[in-house]
Formats: C-alpha cells, sequence, structure tokens
C-alpha cells in the first residue's frame, strides 16, 4: 500500500498539521493580549521593586524578549523537546502543573462518557422506535427541559440541593483533606467528592446521546428490514437489541468527534464551580494571573488529548466500515 494511500498515515499528518496550527494560533493570540504578563507578576503589594535590568532578564528566561516571530521559533523549538515552559507564578514547570491536574480531569471524562451512552442512548433508541408515544413524549419533554440549563448551571443546582442543603456530598474539593484512606477508602472518597461531577458531565452527554439516538431510530423505523422484523412477530425490545442497537452504533460512534470537544469544554466549568483540582482550576487562575505558559500548555494538551481521541475513532469507524 503506498503512503498516501494508507488512511492511518494521512490521518497522522492531518493530526500534526492541525496540532502546529493550534500551537501558531494559541501562541499568537496570546501575545497579542494588551498589557505585560510581568506587570501582574510583580503588581503585589509585597513584592519588591524590580529594575529594568532585571525585568529584561527574566523576561529572557522566559522566551518573550525580541520579536513574535523570534520567541515563536523559540518556543516552538522548546516543545519540539517536549518542553511546555515554566510558570513562575507557580514556581513549577508547566508539565508539572498539567501532570497534576490532568488525572483528575480525565478521571471525569472517562467515567461519563460510558454513564452518558447508558442513559442516553437506550433513552433515545426507547423514544425513537416509538415504544409508546406517551413515553416518546415526557422523554423528548424532560430532555427539552435539561438541555436548556447549561453544564454550569446543572452544576450550581446539584451542588446547592445536594451539597449544601442535603449535605450528602461535599462542596469541593478531589478528596478529603489529611485523611489517611488507602486502598478501596480513598477509591470511594474519591467517587464521594467527584459524584456530584461526573453527575453533571453525565447529564450534559446524555441530552446529546439522546437527541441523536432518537433521531437515528425515526430514521431505522422507516427502513424495510424493520418492517420484515415486526412481521416476523418481534417484540419492540428484541427490535431494540437486534436491530435498532447494532445499526444505530456505529453513528453514534461517529458523533463522538463532536460530542467529545464539549465534554471536555463542559469539564472546565463544571470543575470550577466545584472546586475541583483538575485542569478547569488551574487554567482559570492561569487567566487570571496572565500565566502564558500554563494557558499555552493546558490548551495544547487539551487540544492533543481530542485530536489523539477523535483519531481512535475515526480508525474504528473506518475499521466498522471495511468490515460492513
Amino acid at each position: 500500500m503506498k503512503f498516501w494511500q494508507s488512511y492511518g498515515w494521512r490521518l497522522v499528518l492531518n493530526n500534526a498539521l492541525a496540532f502546529f496550527v493550534l500551537v501558531c494560533i494559541t501562541f499568537i493570540l496570546l501575545r497579542w493580549l494588551p498589557g505585560d504578563p510581568l506587570d501582574v507578576l510583580y503588581s503585589s503589594d509585597i513584592t519588591r521593586s524590580v529594575s529594568l535590568v532585571e525585568r529584561e532578564a527574566m523576561r529572557e528566561s522566559l522566551g518573550w524578549h525580541g520579536s513574535i516571530w523570534a520567541q515563536g521559533w523559540q518556543y516552538i523549538g522548546e516543545l519540539a523537546q517536549g518542553h511546555l515552559g515554566y510558570s513562575i507564578y507557580h514556581a513549577a514547570p508547566v508539565s508539572e502543573l498539567l501532570a497534576a491536574s490532568l488525572p483528575w480531569s480525565l478521571a471525569l471524562v472517562l467515567l461519563s462518557i460510558p454513564l452518558a451512552l447508558v442513559a442516553g442512548v437506550l433513552p433515545g433508541l426507547i423514544a425513537g422506535s416509538q415504544v409508546s408515544k406517551r413515553l416518546d413524549y415526557w422523554l423528548v419533554i424532560l430532555a427539552a427541559v435539561f438541555s436548556s440549563l447549561p453544564s454550569f448551571a446543572l452544576a450550581l443546582l446539584l451542588s446547592s440541593i445536594f451539597a449544601h442543603q442535603l449535605g450528602w456530598f461535599p462542596l469541593s474539593g478531589g478528596a478529603t483533606l489529611f485523611a489517611d484512606y488507602s486502598g478501596w477508602q480513598r477509591v470511594l472518597d474519591y467517587l464521594w467528592h467527584g459524584w456530584l461531577p461526573l453527575l453533571v458531565l453525565a447529564a450534559h452527554g446524555a441530552l446529546r446521546y439522546f437527541y441523536l439516538a432518537r433521531g437515528l431510530a425515526q430514521q431505522l423505523s422507516q427502513r424495510p428490514f424493520i418492517a420484515v422484523a415486526k412481521a416476523r412477530g418481534l417484540n419492540q425490545w428484541q427490535l431494540i437489541k437486534h436491530y435498532y442497537w447494532p445499526n444505530a452504533w456505529p453513528e453514534i460512534l461517529t458523533r463522538m468527534t463532536g460530542v467529545l470537544p464539549s465534554v471536555l469544554g463542559s469539564t472546565l466549568f463544571v470543575e470550577v464551580v466545584f472546586s475541583y483540582p483538575g485542569i478547569g482550576q488551574l487554567l482559570l487562575d492561569a487567566i487570571y494571573n496572565r500565566d502564558f505558559p500554563v494557558i499555552q500548555g493546558a490548551i495544547l494538551t487539551i487540544g492533543f488529548i481530542i485530536l489523539i481521541t477523535n483519531s481512535l475513532i475515526d480508525l474504528m469507524v473506518h475499521q466498522l466500515s471495511l468490515r460492513g
């Protein structure tokens, strides 16, 4: 197979180009923002006065000296070596900050996706296959009500009810402070702190899958093989299991590439609401303090994860199409 005929290699080239464009856009847009990040860094009342020579030395050490083109080439060179920069505000390399925050966010995303699939696809197939018109009516109304709430509003609502008023879950954090847990106790403590953020993300994703599955089920209901299956005496639940779900799954898998960026974006807002120790809280602090290296590192990391995940999904869909 020739190079340009290989689907996998073309996918790699497309992702590499997309990532390079993301690097350039992120770098340029942050440099075009008004103000100087060093002014924010030295704006504290307890910070001693810094001479012009010291400021220029600091600017040079951070790669903020020279023209924007010189800064760009220097940044790309460091990025090629695996260096995401250094955060003066946190006094730590950006890679270490992301390594400490990213697992919390990925845990929420990875756990929310299967919950969203179960909570969204099955009700959508039930509604679209007309198991009951009344059930379809109420499921659509319920989905419309929840879809009108943005993720941060739903997070505030659940936090107010289940954390503040009922006290069933903690208001913030990812783990109990100063608790000497180990083994399953630690896992349960993580789940106890992360359940409300996880529930918000799962509900947010489930709504998208519900409308998608319902539309697919309505389209499949018009196909001749569904009519033949009904003529054979199969009930509606057998139709969903053996006909609707197998035929809807490839399309649902394909649409996951569009849902994933939305889920990651919602994760950032949800983490801020619950003060969850993920990349969202880190990114918010970086924006407030104009910590350019952390902002660039967080955006590039999120973009890289989206590109890799979408590529894996595309490869799975491509393999399914070849088998089909």
